[in-house]
């Protein structure tokens, strides 16, 4: 038996990688490893793009190959992590997560770098000419525009945007699209938006500024990844990391602007993945205060210098005398393998020579001036 599998708190470009996985492994059951985001349920409520088994009706001992989509971390598969890690199934993998060492390994590995999973099976089903019905496309969409925030993130690639093109022509709905992806805050979620901003506490390291923001709830809150991505758009910083703690449990999300801090490098030490830029992890319960204290030294750990001046600049600085010939000038950048000199007047700076003005000086017969 072949099951395709995704990650737990499964997100649309689960369920599309799903949906063209099955394209491919036409005989393999797809199987959520345990809950879905809230939109994705309620979608999933009103569309049947593709059926979809449940946990407990599949006989693990039955598996013979788990396809893996959207994930190769062990730990984001659920009741499926001890069967991915036994051994004793053939795994394949299609993801767009940078890899860790943690990951699991496939003798099928399709892992590269698009914005979404459901860009690199949008390009299979193209390559492979695979016809896809107009809610095909529409699921499909959905994924990659959730993944890339409807192409607006930082990870969005050229690939993305000739998927959704291709995806157009092939009728996909962009009402149905717009519909889910659309995050209208209700009062609840209104009310922990408050709450996580007040609880505000910020990190300047190297210049970075990243913001640390926890909540806690009784019950169950559903799919909170686009809080930060409001956090983010309403305050000026660098990165983010959101706990909320809710149902037994800690949700870790965490959003970056800028290379010098890797949130799933962070996040990975909670057991959690993604990207660069956005990545989450889910931990059990422990208090918001341990988890902070822990988070903030692997921050530091993890984050990079901003890169100044002095880390790229060449020393010591090759100068001329403001008297130096235009032809001495071109000899000194040929020998020193600079294209532009300081020129100085004794000790104090006067300007600049670039190649460019000694070439022209030297092509009109300047060279001895």
């Amino acid at each position: 038996m072949d099951l395709i599998v995704c990650h737990v708190n499964a997100d649309f470009d689960c369920l599309s990688s799903m949906l063209g996985a099955k394209k491919i492994y036409h005989e393999a059951i797809p199987v959520f490893p345990g809950s879905q985001e809230r939109k994705v349920r309620e979608f999933l409520r009103t569309f049947e793009p593709l059926e979809i088994r449940k946990v407990r009706e599949i006989d693990l001992q039955s598996v013979t190959r788990l396809i893996l989509v959207d994930t190769k971390n062990p730990h984001r598969l659920g009741p499926f992590s001890e069967l991915a890690l036994s051994g004793k199934v053939r795994i394949h993998i299609y993801d767009h997560h940078p890899v860790t060492e943690d990951d699991l390994r496939g003798e099928l590995e399709v892992i590269e770098d698009a914005g979404a999973t459901a860009t690199i099976f949008t390009e299979m089903l193209k390559e492979q000419k695979i016809p896809i019905t107009p809610m095909d496309a529409t699921v499909l969409c959905l994924g990659i525009y959730e993944e890339t925030g409807s192409l607006r993130f930082s990870s969005t690639t050229e690939r993305d945007l000739l998927a959704v093109a291709y995806l157009l022509r092939n009728g996909a709905n962009l009402n149905i699209v717009s519909e889910y992806i659309k995050a209208e805050l209700s009062k609840a979620e209104l009310k922990l938006l408050n709450e996580l901003v007040a609880s505000s506490r910020d990190l300047l390291l190297y210049g970075i500024r990243i913001r640390i923001v926890k909540a806690s709830r009784e019950e169950y809150f559903g799919d909170v990844a686009h809080l930060a991505h409001r956090i983010m758009d309403m305050e000026h910083v660098d990165a983010l990391i959101m706990l909320l703690a809710m149902e037994g449990k800690v949700v870790m999300v965490g959003r970056s602007r800028v290379p010098e801090l890797d949130v799933a490098g962070v996040l990975g030490e909670f057991g959690g993945g993604g990207h660069p830029v956005a990545a989450s992890a889910t931990l059990k319960d422990e208090p918001l205060e341990v988890i902070e204290e822990r988070l903030v030294r692997k921050i530091k750990e993890t984050v990079k210098p901003q890169r100044q001046a002095k880390d790229i600049m060449t020393a010591p600085v090759i100068s001329i005398q403001w008297k130096t010939t235009i032809k001495k000038a071109e000899s000194i950048m040929t020998r020193y393998g600079v294209n532009v000199l300081p020129v100085l007047k004794g000790d104090k700076y006067y300007g600049l020579l670039s190649r460019e003005i000694v070439e022209k000086a030297l092509f009109h017969g300047f060279g001895g001036i």
